[in-house]
């Protein structure tokens, strides 16, 4: 009798064995073919099913844990807040076309809807961009573009995108360069609103005022974020998003080691900005910065820095540039330091006076 119980047990769980292993080759399957037939998820996980199913699986929960970390902070944590990247807005049905803001230099349109224009069209204040086109700005050149849904990027000098769309979200493709942009909150939002694609990583938010930057020459992507949650995902390996807030940084290269997030370096204090600024040239006087390789150094006629009339990067924390385009009156000026990897870090905004007219007193002011 109890040779027989035992014999009977011994069949009962082989047969549960043989079961839950049938139910979990299922589950495997479903997760897999869920990330094939729902182009939301797949995109989102950008997982390629012919990994291992347990590194699906994984990746699906860490998926699902950092997105509810995110929803629980509200999809943004405490940090430096911007005026445009705290605005709460109403998505609109079209994205596109994107509207040109404001404008220094010489900024060009490349491709028009993906077709290459024989001669580069020069774009003004007030142009609209449309789905496929390609802008570049020159050096010393900027552009601010805001699309239908409230996002505002802005291009500095010697910086290409494409625009695209990825499922109803605005994508720039960044070709080299860098794009700031600044990401309202969507209402009842639970996606990401606002995307960028590099060669090797989507880069996606949404609600938050970030920076991300390529180098066609080192082929290395940055990004590093000034307020609010980001998320950015491999386009080869099948892994959960690394999520980055407020005050982190990222090398994209190292996306695939695990070894990616940085803390951003604090921002280099200005000195001496009591002072009017005469002469052909302007110069500021930074803190220096632990680690820092580099001193960027940013001239603008507003605080959001939407509206950027020039830029400077040294090695030291002196930073030298022609008052070009700098007629008299105040202007904003925006410093950050630079990590040996090219990660840019913090950033502290000031306000200076440019004055053309010698005779006018340089003794300390109020605006």
């Amino acid at each position: 009798m109890t040779q027989r119980f035992q014999q009977h047990s011994l069949l009962t769980l082989n047969m549960w064995h043989k079961k839950m292993a049938i139910r979990s080759i299922v589950a495997v399957f479903c997760v897999c073919t869920g990330l094939i037939v729902n182009p939301i998820f797949a995109q989102e996980l950008n997982c390629d099913v012919s990994v291992a199913p347990s590194v699906v699986l994984k990746s699906v929960k860490q998926h699902v844990i950092a997105q509810r970390k995110v929803r629980s902070n509200g999809g943004h944590s405490n940090g430096l807040k911007s005026k445009l990247s705290t605005r709460t807005v109403v998505a609109k049905a079209s994205l596109y076309p994107a509207t040109v803001l404001k404008l220094q230099g010489q900024v060009f349109l490349l491709e028009r809807q993906g077709v290459t224009l024989v001669q580069p069209q020069p774009l003004s204040v007030g142009s609209t961009l449309e789905l496929g086109d390609v802008v570049e700005t020159f050096e010393q050149s900027f552009i601010s573009l805001e699309l239908g849904d409230g996002v505002i990027s802005v291009l500095p000098s010697n910086s290409r995108i494409a625009l695209s769309q990825n499922d109803k979200v605005a994508r720039f493709i960044l070709m080299h360069g860098r794009v700031e942009s600044y990401v309202p909150k969507h209402e009842k939002s639970l996606k990401n609103t606002f995307e960028i694609q590099v060669p090797n990583a989507i880069v996606g938010v949404r609600g938050t005022h970030f920076l991300v930057s390529h180098s066609v020459e080192s082929h290395q992507t940055k990004a590093s974020v000034e307020d609010g949650t980001l998320w950015v995902r491999s386009r080869q390996i099948c892994r959960a998003p690394v999520v980055l807030e407020a005050g982190q940084g990222l090398n994209v290269e190292r996306l695939d080691s695990g070894s990616v997030k940085t803390s951003l370096l604090p921002a280099p204090a200005f000195f001496d900005l009591d002072q009017a600024q005469h002469g052909e040239e302007v110069v500021f006087n930074l803190s220096r910065v632990d680690q820092a390789a580099a001193y960027h150094v940013q001239i603008a006629k507003d605080a959001d820095f939407i509206d950027i009339k020039q830029e400077a990067l040294n090695t030291e924390p002196t930073v030298t540039m022609p008052d070009k385009n700098l007629t008299n009156g105040f202007y904003y000026v925006r410093s950050s330091a630079i990590d040996s990897t090219g990660i840019e870090g913090q950033t502290d905004i000031r306000f200076f006076l440019k004055v053309h007219n010698k005779q006018i007193n340089s003794n300390r002011f109020e605006p």
